[in-house]
Parts: C-alpha cells; sequence; structure tokens
C-alpha cells in the first residue's frame, strides 16, 4: 500500500505506507498533525521495520450498521536480541477515530520508546485544554504560547480542546495502555506539539523481555453544539493541488537590512586549493566563514584552518573544555600570527549544554584586545531545547546562538518543510531568555542534524557523523526548504545566519565540480537565473559577470540549487516582506541589491505549477527555487 488520502464524512486524512495517520482534519480544521506508533532504539534512533497496511474490504456499514472504514496493519522490528511484532487496527467512524496496536516480543528488545505519538498542531498555541489525569483528576491549562523547555502535560490520560477555526466544536483524546506525558517539539523545529508514552521520568532504554506484550490505542473523538455550524470560521484556504496559478506580491512598505549571513568551514573545505576555495567564497558572496577550533588542556583542535582563510572575515566559533589556558594562549598566537579578521566569535562549552560565565571569563582572558571591536555571542551549538533549558547568566554583546535543522524527529519532505511553522516562536522564546535589544543568531543551520548528542559517549565538534549527510542536499529540495527557512527567520527578525559549508555533502557546491571539472555545467539547479554581483539577472550563471565567459567567473565552480539560492540572498542589502504560506505551497523573499529588486520564489510542493510574480506567469517544477526580477530600485 502507498500513501493514500481518505475523505470518510467529515474527517480527512491520509494513511501513509507504515500505517502513519497524517494531517488528520474534520471540516477541513486540523486535529491532528499526526498519529504514529513507533519503534525506537536504544539511542532514540527509529527503527522503521517492515509494515503492511491494508483496508478491510467491507465497509463497517456493512459490518456494524456504522458508516466508516477499518485499516489493519502488521509490522515487524529487528533489534540486535530479539524482534517486535505489532498488529494494528484503526477504525474511523463519523464523529471517531480509533488506533490500538498490541506488540508482541521474541527474545530481549532494548529500547527508549515503542507506542503511540500523537502530534497536535501550532493553530493550538495558547489555546485552553483540559488535561486528565491517570486518578481521573483533571486540570484546566494552556498550550504553550512560548516554546516551554520542559513537558507542558505530565500524567497523561487524556485532552481536551477547541477544535481551532470551528466554534463550538471539542475534540477529546483518549490514551490507553501507558501513562502519556506531551512536549513542545518546537524545542526541535518539529511544527507540532507531541503527546507520547512512556514517562521521560522513567529509566531508559528499558528492556523487554521474551513474550512481553505491549497494548495501547489512541481514541479521537469531536463533538460539537447544537449552535456549531452557525458560528463555524470561514474554511481555511485550500491547498493548490491542481497545480494552478497562485501569486505573490512582493512588499516593500517596510525594508529591513538583510541579516549578516555566513557560510561554515566543513571537513572538506582545507583539502579544496586555495584559488578554488577563495573564488567559491567570492561566488557566494557571504558576510563571514565560520571556522571552528576546540579548546581543551594543551590541546588547541582545527587551529590550522586560521592560517587558509585570514584573508576573509572569519566568525571564530570556540568550543571550550577543561583546563583550556594553555589552548587558548596557543589560539590567541595563531590569530595574532595570521591576522585572522574577526567578525564575530560564538563560545561554546564543551562540558555542559550551553555557555558557562566561567568560560566567557576564561575566553576574554586569553584572548584579550584581540576581542575589541569582535561581538562574542553565547549559547549552545545545538538545538534551543539545550539553550533554553540552561540559558546562559552572562550574555555578551555578541547576543545569544543555537543551532537549527529540520530532521531531528523526521526526513519526510512535508515534515522537514513545516518546519518553518516553528520559528517564529522560536526565535521569541530565544529572545526572552536575554534583556530587550539581545541579537539571536543561528550559529548553523543544516539540512540534517550534525551529530547525534542524545547517544552516550564524546561528541566530535569538528568532525561528521555518518548520519549528517541528506541526499537531497544538493537538490532542488534543499533550495526550497532553505529559501523558506531564510524568510521565515528574517520575517522573526534573526540578526545572522550561517548555512551550511562550502564543498562536501554538506555543502554548497555540485558533487564533482569542486575540482578538477571543466567549467560549469548548463544546470545549476535554480532554474536559468540567478544574480550577479551588481544584482542584475543573468541567464544560464551560477555566479556574475558578463554573461559570456562563465568558465573565466566561476573557473571549475559549480553551486548547488542551495548554493545559489544563498548567494542571492546574501547579495542583496535590504529585504521587503517575506512570504511563507504553506497553504499555497510558496516561499519567497523580496531582495534589493544595488542594482535593482527581485524575489527570490521557492515552490514548496513536489509538482509543476505557475507562480505569478509582477503579474508574469512563471513556470516551476517540483520544488523548484527561481530568482525573478520585479524592476528598478527607486
Amino acid at each position: 500500500m502507498t500513501d493514500a488520502a481518505h475523505r470518510l464524512g467529515a474527517w480527512s486524512f491520509t494513511l501513509s505506507a507504515a500505517g502513519d495517520v497524517e494531517h488528520l482534519a474534520f471540516d477541513g480544521r486540523e486535529v491532528l498533525r499526526g498519529l504514529q506508533f513507533v519503534v525506537r532504539d536504544d539511542a532514540w534512533g527509529t527503527i522503521a521495520g517492515d509494515r503492511e497496511v491494508a483496508e478491510v474490504p467491507r465497509a463497517l456499514a456493512d459490518v456494524e450498521g456504522t458508516p466508516g472504514a477499518r485499516f489493519e496493519a502488521t509490522g515487524s522490528y529487528g533489534f540486535p536480541e530479539g524482534r517486535a511484532e505489532s498488529v494494528a487496527t484503526l477504525v474511523v467512524t463519523p464523529t471517531e477515530l480509533r488506533y490500538e496496536v498490541d506488540v508482541r516480543v521474541t527474545g530481549t528488545v532494548l529500547t527508549n520508546r515503542i507506542g503511540f505519538v500523537a502530534l497536535h498542531p501550532l493553530t493550538l498555541a495558547g489555546a485552553p485544554v483540559e488535561v486528565r489525569h491517570g486518578d481521573g483528576s483533571t486540570e484546566v491549562s494552556a498550550f504553550p504560547r512560548l516554546v516551554s523547555p520542559h513537558q507542558p502535560f505530565l500524567d497523561l490520560a487524556g485532552l481536551a480542546h477547541p477544535l481551532p477555526g470551528a466554534a463550538g466544536t471539542t475534540v477529546d483524546i483518549a490514551f490507553e495502555g501507558e501513562v502519556f506525558e506531551s512536549e513542545d517539539q518546537r524545542n526541535w523545529s518539529d511544527a507540532s506539539f507531541k503527546s507520547y508514552s512512556r514517562p521521560l521520568a522513567l529509566p531508559y532504554p528499558y528492556e523487554l523481555a521474551d513474550g512481553d506484550l505491549v497494548r495501547q490505542a489512541v481514541t479521537v473523538r469531536v463533538s460539537s453544539t447544537p449552535a456549531a455550524d452557525e458560528t463555524r470560521a470561514p474554511d481555511a484556504v485550500v491547498r493548490d493541488d491542481e497545480g494552478v496559478s497562485v501569486a505573490v506580491a512582493a512588499g516593500w512598505a517596510a525594508p529591513v537590512e538583510r541579516p549578516r549571513v555566513g557560510v561554515m568551514l566543513g571537513p572538506d573545505d582545507l583539502a579544496l586549493g586555495a584559488a578554488g576555495r577563495d573564488q567559491l567564497i567570492e561566488a557566494l558572496g557571504v558576510d563571514h566563514l565560520r571556522v571552528d577550533v576546540e579548546a581543551a588542556g594543551d590541546r588547541l583542535g582545527g587551529g590550522e584552518a586560521l592560517a587558509r582563510v585570514a584573508s576573509w572575515p572569519v566568525e571564530l566559533v570556540v568550543h571550550l573544555g577543561p583546563r583550556p589556558g594553555e589552548a587558548l594562549g596557543r589560539l590567541a598566537a595563531l590569530l595574532r600570527e595570521h591576522r585572522v579578521r574577526l567578525s564575530s566569535v560564538l563560545l561554546f562549552d564543551l562540558e555542559h549544554p550551553a555557555t558557562r560565565s566561567e568560560a566567557l571569563d576564561a575566553l576574554r582572558g586569553a584572548l584579550g584586545t584581540l576581542l575589541e571591536g569582535v561581538p562574542v555571542a553565547v549559547g549552545s551549538d545545538d538545538n534551543l531545547a539545550e539553550l533554553s533549558r540552561n540559558a546562559p547568566a552572562t550574555v555578551d554583546d555578541g547576543g545569544l546562538s543555537f543551532a537549527l535543522n529540520p530532521q531531528v524527529h523526521d526526513r519526510r519532505d512535508r515534515a522537514v518543510l513545516e518546519t518553518v511553522e516553528a520559528l517564529p516562536a522560536m526565535i521569541e522564546t530565544a529572545r526572552s531568555l536575554a534583556p530587550a535589544g539581545t541579537p539571536i543568531g543561528i550559529g548553523a543551520l543544516t539540512l540534517r542534524p550534525r551529530r547525534v548528542i542524545y547517544r552516550p559517549g564524546p561528541i566530535d565538534r569538528l568532525g561528521r557523523d555518518d548520519d549528517s549527510v541528506d541526499p537531497r542536499q544538493h537538490g532542488d529540495f534543499a533550495a526550497a526548504w532553505l529559501v523558506a527557512t531564510l524568510a521565515a527567520l528574517a520575517a522573526a527578525g534573526v540578526d545572522s545566519v550561517t548555512a551550511f559549508e562550502l564543498t562536501g555533502p554538506r555543502g554548497v557546491v555540485l558533487p564533482g565540480t569542486a575540482r578538477g571539472g571543466s567549467g560549469v555545467p548548463d544546470e545549476v539547479g535554480i532554474s536559468d537565473l540567478v544574480p550577479s554581483p551588481a544584482g542584475v539577472v543573468l541567464p544560464g550563471t551560477a555566479r556574475g559577470g558578463s554573461g559570456g565567459s562563465d568558465e573565466a567567473d566561476i573557473a571549475d565552480l559549480a553551486l548547488s540549487p542551495a548554493g545559489a539560492a544563498l548567494a542571492a540572498f546574501a547579495g542583496a542589502r535590504r529585504l521587503g516582506t517575506p512570504v511563507v504560506d504553506l497553504a499555497t505551497d510558496i516561499a519567497a523573499l523580496p531582495l534589493e541589491a544595488p542594482g535593482g529588486r527581485s524575489v527570490l520564489v521557492a515552490n514548496l510542493a513536489p509538482r509543476d505549477r505557475t507562480i505569478v510574480v509582477a503579474g508574469v506567469a512563471h513556470p516551476f517544477s517540483p520544488y523548484q527555487t527561481r530568482l525573478l526580477p520585479e524592476g528598478p530600485t527607486t
């Protein structure tokens, strides 16, 4: 069975090939972003297993006299010393959806979670909710508006809340078989609140023995008052599923300065020749190059990179370990020897999730006058969760920084794009952790997590984890996600963003073109329009120039679609009003460069469509990003 959309009475949802219920809606209003049965290993990795889903041929009306449908699913999940076998049933009736599962273990299974997770949509942020506990008691609460660092609802047997956009309609969700609790997944940029079982306060991983049975069920009910139909809000925006034309209006009523933008120096980038590296940085037009070093004891890791990039503005990221005095002394000597142009410094703590005050004191004491006029930011090199749960007591002049990626929990295209919905609250939450006016930066924006931080053992802050590479990195999808994310971050008012690496599997150069190529390929993945340094839109080039000397301008480097989008963003001095609209699957960034205005538009849909900009219709292929002219500046 493949993913299939279903409409059953007022219910609509997609049932995935794995048996997950996605985008569950009632009368067009989202009830759940997802209802999933998950199997995790002992390091929170997902075990996909082998799953089969089938719809029971006869409708429930033929069996029970009730309109609806029934689906059955089986699954088999392998562990190092055992297996888990699941049998699940999904039943949908006019006002109820019930999903139940039995899981039988053979051998021994070591896991952090086996069971259901319910994903509540972000339209509930700030909404009232009645929480039912395991002992039968209830309390009135609310879904958090800002990102909650810890679980907002504990000891959970059920939730009841209004259905957003449908006055008089209530959603009731009951959990059976285990104690559930809820977390705010915006901590990791997911666009949902998640209710899940087994409470995190219990020991994990935990062991299931041969013959053990896990049995759970989730029931979703919708009820309406008699007046609900008369007071119902207008229908939500209908998705552009047929590929008809949609329009983008570039707003310039209140233009703002573009956030500072940079790119990271990755593990592959030191192998790139100086000429090629300089040419690539120039082609990108970014404000800074991020260079990471580790300073612990007498060891300075990564310091050799400073000599290679001394001619460019550097955002120096210092990961400080125990007793760093000698290593910091070596760092200071390298900075002086190579006359490194520091544009900013990010300070992180190797032994703590976020920067401690003593780390800041050690850095300033060792680097002294080298930091004069250089903003120093503190925070976390990981997720907002690590920052908000361990907010630094001292915030320096560079502000707060944290890292961002859209795939801590879900790798599917749609889930990755939906993370942009979480970004406004994430940035507002970060601002709430520091005095008013504190700059907020995204220290590392990547398509995949750069490392696994929730597994026991040391964390390599300078290398590359095997699971940190996404096969979509050099394709159109990465560019579409990047444009949507930059638009959401710009709208939220971030001060700086550092995205991707220069080369390699996490970089912005097309594979096979970083060295020894024969010029720019005919297709660079951002349609036929990319910006030149002068702001003129030229066909067929990955950088600027005269339009007839691609090879002279680019030599043997060709930007990926995401690289070209990043260069377009970096080439602007001011931004108009960003657009991020998942209802119509469009993201747009109005850009103002010295020579004119343009609009960087991303098709967030996996299909061909037409998008109208400045009165002109433009064809877009799936996930395509294009830089389109809007006219001269006034």
